[in-house]
């Protein structure tokens, strides 16, 4: 479908409409109150992924080789975390625990600025745009149910403060020898929804490393410690890791980081006011990020 096209089918789709999975003919509403509930109680639940988004992925992992080394450039601002990140740009606490991918990142609120470069109107812009357009609304849906769990009437918008990054590991960085393309650590948002195209991606359950093996409509949500500070302790965050496996194909994984940078919320057990911003910030810059803006 082309850029144009796509963007267009998405200003017509509404936020706040339930969303449903089309699939076998059949038309399924997605089991938002039990997916809450395996985050409440694990850490993490294995949900399905519309076949759009399965599509916007595999297509955005053919287009990404067509990106050029200047586009890349451009279409680069490191300030704000959004665009193309420069290889081994982003780490954990230490340069030596760099990141061995490329990272692309979009944020919809930055949407009117992108307008101004031509990247902007490029396919695999428009399938970032696409999949992030839906994985908004698992994001609001999941955060939604798990504050029903708690019996949370605090309205929460993750729209503005989310945003999709793209991993991409060319052979060359793969080929690094290096156990982990990345360290064990935990995200720091409230939930991150993660697709990878193969093997290799590991959650720690008490400490046991465990790798997660997901089908094609697939995707797995984990906690980060933005979420625990809002539960006041009760959901932990989701640690978790990349192994260097040998694929048949480059890596690559979509992730959809789902967070809300206000200055304070309610907690979701007492009530009482509970820092946000300034501890998402903190985890945030340990990646090595600029810091964030509200």
């Amino acid at each position: 479908m082309p850029a144009k096209n796509l963007s267009a089918f998405n200003a017509e789709l509404k936020p706040s409409t339930e969303l449903f999975l089309i699939d076998r003919k059949q038309v399924v509403p997605m089991p938002w109150a039990q997916w809450a509930a395996e985050i409440v109680n694990k850490g993490y639940a294995i949900v399905t992924i519309t076949p759009s988004m399965q599509t916007d992925f595999r297509e955005m992992q053919k287009l990404i080789d067509g990106v050029t080394i200047s586009e890349k450039k451009k279409f680069s601002f490191v300030e704000r975390t959004d665009g193309f990140y420069p290889v081994g740009y982003s780490y954990l606490k230490s340069v030596v625990n760099s990141d061995l991918c490329e990272t692309f990142n979009y944020w919809k609120r930055y949407k009117a600025e992108h307008a101004a470069w031509d990247f902007s109107q490029t396919d695999f812009y428009a399938r970032a745009e696409s999949y992030e357009a839906q994985a908004a609304r698992y994001g609001q849906h999941l955060i939604e149910a798990i504050g029903d769990h708690y019996g949370y009437t605090e309205k929460i918008d993750i729209g503005r403060d989310s945003y999709l990054q793209f991993n991409h590991y060319r052979e060359e960085l793969r080929a690094s020898g290096r156990k982990y393309l990345q360290q064990r650590h935990e995200d720091g948002h409230l939930l991150t929804i993660i697709k990878p195209n193969g093997p290799g991606l590991v959650i720690y359950i008490d400490d046991t490393e465990c790798l997660v093996d997901l089908g094609p409509d697939q995707a797995i949500v984990i906690s980060g410690s933005l979420l625990t500070l809002l539960t006041e302790g009760d959901i932990e965050p989701t640690y978790h890791a990349v192994v260097n496996f040998t694929l048949p194909v480059a890596r690559c994984s979509v992730v959809y980081n789902i967070n809300v940078l206000v200055s304070q919320l309610p907690g979701m057990r007492s009530g009482r006011n509970i820092e946000i911003f300034e501890p998402a910030n903190a985890q945030h810059m340990q990646f090595g990020h600029n810091p964030l803006a509200q």
